[in-house]
């Protein structure tokens, strides 16, 4: 069982690697390795010090010891400054390339191997120092994007990594990052490492269009108007983001000042109290993003809007995919509490029979404008105009289910006076719209023509029912007597109720008022 112990080193040596070609030039280290049993490699101990070399004309200084080959005890101390580009020339990483920039580095770290393994002892090994990152630009083998100008300090706490000032662009969407790195040793030393960061995240400009169509797994476009995103979430990824962006833009919809907390952990994305200006007003918004599943992307939201203008929302969703209602027909603001799921696939292709939302909904200073069907109703009412009504007012609860939006019986008061409309409208684009408008002056021709479809209160006032059903791009208007029928049957009904009630009370103060009389006859 003989021991061995060696003692080497080297002056000025060239270290030339033939499939990288790239070569570690000037280089002086003492050496050491020894084991007082050759068959216990725990026994065995290698220790380099002084180390001095150059990497593409850059120096570096540190020294290296290794205890224990059955369970690796390792001590290293590194100062240097390095050319990326040299790095990844003698240590490629295949998921990196045309990298360039400059770190510097002052590192210590000491502890065993193993322990970076897992989080719960991970904490066993120490580490310090600081890590210079200036002017750092890459690509990413997975990406389309460029990724620019990143530079920031890093500074080592056993296993964690704080963060100052660290910036950079992704596409044309800019960052500036101050916080932490969680787990960052255990994360580059071994695969399938979760890592965590806590920080402030600060930006000017955020481009979510580029950023989600940057993955090489998004399909190409075939045309400058089209856009195929790609979205996935690492369940290595823990994120927890304070954040202030200045501008988001995705599609159409552009907001301000935005801000709020990001928190990812488990493939479950939640952005809560996310604020911002958009559409001339403030927007509250809470996420929750299940990711687990990716082709079953799960998305449910509450959302506060406050003063919105509502040609905006219609432009900014691009008219919800119709021509029939558009941002031109519409003016006026809302107020608006809106819970919605929604759910996609990998792609953010839109699922709309799972689509559910409740909308509750206040329109301020409305107007709806040269819409078709009113133009077409108008029609029917000959002294009144339909093509542009103002309202100060409206307000209604919207429920949007199996594609199908729902709109309960509202009353609109307008500048023609109150319409009352109701109805169904699919995400397909198939229509039934229930109105009633007043009518006046109606000729006895009229008249006799929307026989069953007028209802008339007795006051000289009368209320037309119409119809309006179809698809947005082939609909017809009608007479709705079956609306009217109905209608004197719920007023029937409604005034036999009243009257059981009228006879209920009247019996009531007879009892109390003969119960009262016997009291004061007892009394006198």
């Amino acid at each position: 069982l003989p021991a061995l112990e060696v003692h080497f080193g080297c002056t000025a040596a060239s270290f030339y690697h033939p499939s990288f070609k790239k070569a570690v030039e000037k280089v002086t280290l003492q050496g050491n390795f020894s084991s007082n049993n050759l068959e216990k490699l725990s026994q065995a101990s290698l220790s380099l010090v002084n180390i001095e070399g150059m990497l593409d004309r850059r120096s570096f200084q540190g020294s290296f010891s290794l205890q224990n080959f059955d369970d690796y005890f390792i001590r290293c101390d590194m100062q240097g400054s390095f050319d990326i580009a040299a790095i990844l020339g003698f240590y490629p990483v295949e998921a990196i390339k045309n990298a360039s920039g400059l770190i510097e580095a002052d590192i210590k770290l000491s502890g065993r191997l193993k322990d970076l393994e897992k989080t719960t002892t991970a904490t066993k090994v120490k580490t310090a120092g600081e890590i210079l990152i200036k002017d750092l630009s890459f690509e990413l083998s997975k990406s389309k994007l460029d990724f620019d100008d990143f530079d920031g300090s890093f500074i080592f706490n056993n296993n964690d990594l704080a963060i100052s000032a660290f910036s950079g662009k992704i596409g044309k969407s800019e960052f500036l990052l101050n916080g932490f790195l969680k787990n960052i040793v255990s994360f580059i030393a071994f695969d399938n490492q979760p890592i965590s960061i806590e920080a402030d995240l600060t930006s000017n400009y955020i481009d979510f269009d580029e950023l989600l169509s940057g993955s090489k797994d998004a399909p190409e476009p075939t045309s400058s108007d089209e856009h195929f995103y790609a979205f996935e979430v690492s369940p290595k990824l823990q994120l927890d983001f304070n954040c202030k962006v200045g501008k988001i833009k995705h599609r159409r919809f552009t907001a301000e000042n935005a801000r709020g907390s990001l928190k990812v952990k488990d493939q479950i994305v939640l952005a809560n109290n996310i604020k911002l200006n958009a559409g001339g007003g403030n927007m509250t918004i809470n996420s929750r993003i299940d990711a687990r599943q990716k082709d079953d992307i799960i998305v449910t939201q509450r959302a506060n809007f406050e003063r919105i203008d509502v040609d905006s929302i219609f432009y900014i969703f691009e008219n919800f995919d119709q021509d029939f209602l558009t941002n031109k027909h519409l003016k006026g603001q809302i107020y608006a509490d809106v819970n919605s799921t929604f759910v996609f696939d990998r792609y953010l292709h839109f699922n709309t029979p799972r689509f559910v939302t409740d909308i509750d909904v206040l329109i301020r200073n409305g107007e709806l404008n040269n819409f078709e069907p009113m133009e077409e109703v108008a029609r029917y009412v000959p002294d009144n105009d339909l093509k542009n009504l103002a309202f100060a007012e409206l307000r209604n609860n919207i429920h949007i289910e199996h594609g199908t939006i729902r709109i309960p019986h509202m009353e609109v008061k307008s500048n023609v006076s109150s319409i009352y409309i109701s109805g169904t409208h699919t995400l397909d684009q198939y229509i039934d719209y229930k109105i009633q408008v007043p009518v006046r002056g109606l000729m006895r021709k009229d008249r006799d023509e929307a026989f069953g479809a007028i209802e008339d209160d007795g006051l000289g006032n009368s209320r037309l029912f119409l119809t309006v059903a179809g698809t947005t791009e082939d609909y017809k208007i009608g007479y709705d007597t079956h609306a009217v029928k109905q209608k004197i049957k719920d007023d029937i009904k409604s005034e036999g109720e009243e009257l059981k009630d009228a006879f209920r009370k009247r019996g009531k103060k007879e009892k109390d008022a003969k119960e009262l009389s016997e009291e004061e006859f007892f009394e006198f």
